[in-house]
């Protein structure tokens, strides 16, 4: 007596397939995402906090908040700067 094995549609197996994929690609993307983003936002917190000490004129406070002013101001400040290789004291 021969056991017949049940046998599984190829269709199911491989829709299978592209939906687990998608979801670890998501996931990946989401940490990446998130780490991405705290990377950037602490040096842009320490960038900012080095320019309010040896530039206050680029850095506006407002209701104890402090706001940033463009990049762009800032780059044009530190090639102006006659000491923008020097280590600030």
């Amino acid at each position: 007596m021969e056991i017949k094995k049940r046998r599984v549609p190829p269709t199911s197996v491989v829709a299978a397939a592209p939906d687990a994929d998608n979801v670890a690609r998501a996931q990946q993307a989401k940490i990446l995402k998130i780490t991405t983003r705290k990377t950037y936002s602490s040096k842009l917190n320490c960038l900012s906090e080095w320019h309010s000490l040896h530039y206050p004129d680029c850095v506006s406070k407002e209701d104890g908040r402090t706001k940033q002013q463009s990049w762009i101001k800032w780059i044009r400040i530190l090639e102006n700067s006659e000491c923008r290789f020097r280590r600030h004291v």
